[in-house]
């Protein structure tokens, strides 16, 4: 009780110094986002505007960004998987932004479960994507080819040629870091093609 009190304090304070910063040019899209999520009363959509303000920060200032993820990732945890899911790339993703590759790569392992308990292409698609950079990183190639062939077929069976260049260009990646340059060659030529 204790805990979800302070919480609770922690996240009042910090949109309360976000509301004084409306004197100096915050922007009225924030102050929009803001204003939402205070009114909003029913508990998920509240939450839906809080990932809203986080996505807009991760656009527009990394460290408010930040300094929300934790907290989005904390209010995400009593709702279902695909929301869950969403909460913990976010993480994935503001970690990635900031520089801070051990995070990015906690929270990508994190995420993994997910691809059991989502059917969803698209999150399939960002998994395969982030699990092969991250086995690519620690160096298991073999594994990291595995997660990013997934990830071309994927692209190939919705015929995106973005989903297919991102996976080319990480798979000629991950062929560099293992020293095949030649399939590096064929994988970097494939994603021009894309």
């Amino acid at each position: 009780m204790l805990k979800q009190l302070s919480f609770s304090l922690l996240f009042s304070l910090f949109f309360m110094l976000i509301g004084m910063g409306n004197s100096h040019g915050q922007s009225s899209k924030e102050n929009q986002l803001v204003s939402s999520y205070f009114s909003e009363k029913n508990v998920k959509k509240k939450y839906s505007r809080l990932m809203a303000l986080g996505e807009f920060y991760k656009q527009n200032n990394i460290q408010k960004a930040d300094s929300i993820r934790h907290i989005i990732v904390e209010k995400s945890i009593n709702f279902e998987d695909s929301i869950r899911f969403n909460a913990l790339f976010f993480n994935a993703e503001i970690a990635l932004l900031l520089g801070d590759q051990h995070d990015y790569f906690k929270s990508i392992l994190a995420c993994q479960p997910f691809l059991n308990k989502l059917n969803s292409d698209e999150v399939q698609f960002k998994l395969f994507r982030h699990l092969g950079y991250y086995h690519s990183n620690m160096q298991e190639f073999e594994t990291a080819d595995f997660y990013l062939k997934l990830a071309v077929k994927l692209g190939k069976k919705e015929h995106n040629n973005q989903k297919l260049s991102e996976a080319y260009s990480h798979l000629s990646l991950n062929f560099m870091s293992s020293n095949l340059k030649d399939s590096a060659i064929f994988y970097s030529k494939s994603r021009e093609k894309s």
